[in-house]
């Protein structure tokens, strides 16, 4: 099996092996007497052994019935403005694509002063044709927001185009009824990884479990707290395996410059009304 080393959080080393080398390795470690071997979740493994044909192939290939092949990505491209595609660095770009290839529905986490916005409408433009665009924000964005479609899709009508004020449930409500739905985010969340499942769940349903506990099991820290009146609860502040859940996002939903889990409260989400609504 070809391996290399990488360097850990600490300072240590660690060994990297191949996914599709899995299950080897598994039997290598418990033949080691001795040492406690937490395996993957089958899910987790199970996703990121279908995308990994991504890599083996050198280009993207779909894992999902509902994933664009990339000559529909460049379909989708060349019906946005010259000077929209122009701005683009190639970074966005190639966000651009990651959304793309996910049918309109991911996650950006790129810093703040990145070009978020820039990327989102890109993507809402590729699929204008579909219905008028909803953008939730922070009410101090909506102007904001407002001008930056104006200056990129000049040709879309005011009708077009709707801004409202963040409510974490409306957005959950509205995510169960369209098919594109993109979510930006430049605050991380390290700490609190339970608070990003309704955001990861409304992208790709099913993903980190069927509801927030299951989640909770395999990437979090969960121990009970008593408080002085000797009243329990479940406390999930703490993360746990956060590289495996930074591999996992990366490959399916999320598309970012470096590691980080996005703060489930600073999300602004850009949507396209659907005809059914």
């Amino acid at each position: 099996m070809e391996s290399r080393y990488t360097q850990i959080e600490g300072g240590g080393r660690a060994c990297v092996y191949n996914i599709r080398d899995y299950d080897e390795v598994l039997t290598c470690l418990k033949n080691c007497k001795g040492d406690e071997i937490e395996k993957i979740p089958f899910s987790t493994l199970n996703i990121i052994q279908r995308l990994s044909k991504s890599f083996d192939a050198g280009r993207w290939e779909p894992c999902r019935p509902e994933h664009f092949t990339d000559e529909k990505v460049d379909e989708f491209i060349r019906m946005l403005p010259r000077k929209l595609l122009d701005a683009l660095l190639p970074f966005q770009l190639d966000g651009l694509k990651f959304g793309l290839r996910r049918r309109g529905r991911c996650l950006i986490a790129d810093e703040m002063g990145l070009g978020k916005t820039l990327q989102a409408i890109a993507i809402a433009g590729c699929f204008i044709n579909e219905g008028p665009i909803l953008v939730v924000c922070p009410a101090i964005l909506r102007f904001s927001w407002a001008e930056e479609l104006e200056r990129w899709m000049p040709f879309c009508l005011p009708s077009e185009i709707h801004t409202l004020c963040f409510v974490i449930k409306a957005v959950l409500d509205v995510a169960e009824k369209v098919k594109r739905i993109v979510l930006l985010s430049g605050t991380p969340s390290l700490s609190r990884p339970y608070d990003i499942f309704h955001q990861i769940n409304m992208l790709w349903p099913g993903l980190l479990g069927q509801n927030k506990y299951d989640f909770a099991k395999t990437y979090c820290a969960v121990r009970a707290v008593y408080t002085y009146e000797a009243k329990g609860f479940q406390d999930f502040s703490k993360g746990i395996r956060l590289e495996e859940l930074n591999v996992l996002l990366r490959q399916t939903v999320m598309v970012c410059a470096c590691f980080r889990v996005p703060n489930a409260t600073e999300t602004i989400a850009i949507s396209h009304y659907m005809s059914f609504l």
